[in-house]
């Protein structure tokens, strides 16, 4: 027997719902402030919150609390593109054309789908190491600090 806990995160990743999903009736009747608090401690260590937040919006639960959470990640990662868009136009007046956003985000942008369900906190980029350096210098210019992790760096 699953708990509500599962089958909201379980939903939380469908692209459309069955209405006469069983489910969706059982998450309505049994949602509370304990189940909230329970969700949000899941979602922390997974990254899972805004998907999570937009099935309680559509499901109209909550919506005051939840539409606040999509909002968030909606806001955050509308600021990763502005950012994007002003690294790659330096990456671009450096004669850097090979450099790519990869792994979530990136897929996330190719699909075009809700900004907000990008949960993750960091981007990837893909470049070949001989553009490593101007790179770096890049990301200088735009405030950002190099610091060595372990075999690799890492920019915050």
């Amino acid at each position: 027997m699953y708990s509500i806990i599962d089958y909201i995160i379980r939903l939380s990743f469908c692209e459309k719902l069955n209405i006469y999903d069983t489910r969706i009736n059982y998450i309505k009747e049994n949602y509370n402030e304990n189940v909230k608090k329970d969700i949000l401690d899941i979602c922390k260590t997974k990254k899972y919150t805004p998907f999570v937040a937009k099935l309680l919006i559509n499901l109209d639960l909550d919506i005051n609390y939840w539409s606040k959470v999509k909002e968030h990640y909606f806001s955050r990662n509308n600021e990763i593109i502005v950012f994007l868009n002003k690294f790659f136009t330096k990456t671009a007046t450096s004669n850097i054309n090979d450099i790519f956003v990869y792994e979530n985000f990136g897929a996330l942008l190719f699909s075009r789908t809700d900004i907000s369900l990008f949960g993750s906190g960091d981007v990837d980029l893909l470049t070949p190491i001989n553009n490593y350096q101007v790179i770096c210098k890049i990301f200088s210019e735009l405030d950002f600090l190099e610091t060595k992790n372990q075999n690799f760096f890492k920019l915050l």
